[in-house]
């Protein structure tokens, strides 16, 4: 009985609700080794990638955010996890298409179906309700796909672009011929490593992390993604012009030629911090509101 005359009852509720969500978190971590051991080759061949493409060096990383997205979500649970049957149609889907990509040799088909089938197997496990809520954090999650290497002749196309344009305004001589641009000092190619792929991918990431946490319409989200990808690539392409207007002041055998990959991490920060900027400045009204 409390002083006002109230009775109160102590209900086994939450212990029941915490029983009810270590006991889903121990099936899904069963259920993720075992995945993860079966198609260890899938996993295999995306951490390696992770380990020597710089353009997907991002890809733990995305894994990281991914969780951080799916926890904050979760943090107040005020359900239980139910099973959702459904999902498992997703689950033997994905199974089917891991298959499917090993048959046919195509690993990024293996590495998404691989990502899917951690995915629907958290909805099978944890139910609709949770699998909405994650939705975000889902999607995300894909970011860990090594992907895009398609694109890279269209950024090598943009980058030689974009260094000529600027070359042209400083009024630096040039020749170019495809992606080779030639100087009084040296020639230089854009090769697929310099095409920017790696920037383009986490300006992408921060613009996604961006609008998941700060927006809520469809505008703010295509402006941000937007932002994200344009930055990404007029800062490349200020890259490969800061290089060869360098060079042609200080010489070919200045040693900042070599230095791509610092360059690469001074233009992107830059990207990065002016993207951040941006969005800041994208949600203040929504802010104020």
């Amino acid at each position: 009985m409390s002083q006002n005359g109230t009775e109160t009852y102590n209900t086994p509720l939450a212990p029941a609700l915490n029983s009810a969500w270590f006991s889903g978190i121990c099936v899904y971590i069963a259920y993720v080794l075992m995945v993860a051991t079966s198609a260890f080759s899938s996993l295999a061949s995306m951490a390696e990638i992770w380990a020597n493409s710089a353009a997907y060096a991002h890809g733990p990383i995305a894994i990281v955010m991914a969780l951080s997205i799916i926890l904050q979500t979760s943090s107040n649970r005020t359900a239980a996890p139910r099973p959702w049957p459904a999902a498992l149609i997703a689950v033997c889907g994905a199974s089917l298409i891991l298959a499917g990509g090993r048959v046919f040799d195509i690993q990024i088909v293996e590495h998404f179906a691989f990502i899917a089938l951690l995915i629907a197997g958290a909805a099978l496990i944890f139910g609709a309700e949770r699998a909405r809520a994650w939705a975000g954090g889902f999607a995300f999650a894909f970011f860990c796909v090594p992907f895009g290497e398609s694109a890279i002749p269209f950024l090598q196309a943009i980058t030689t672009s974009l260094a000529t344009i600027f070359l042209a305004l400083s009024a630096v001589p040039f020749t170019s011929d495809g992606n080779i641009i030639t100087t009084g000092v040296a020639t230089f190619h854009v090769a697929p490593g310099c095409a920017g792929l790696g920037g383009v991918l986490m300006s992408l990431m921060v613009s996604t992390l961006f609008s998941l946490a700060a927006f809520s319409t469809w505008r703010q989200h295509a402006l941000m993604l937007s932002a994200g990808i344009t930055l990404a690539l007029v800062a490349n392409g200020l890259r490969v012009f800061a290089i060869i207007a360098l060079a042609q002041n200080f010489g070919g055998d200045w040693q900042g030629l070599h230095d791509h990959a610092f360059m690469g991490w001074l233009f992107n920060g830059a990207a990065i911090a002016l993207l951040v900027l941006f969005g800041a400045r994208l949600s203040r009204p929504r802010a104020e509101d």
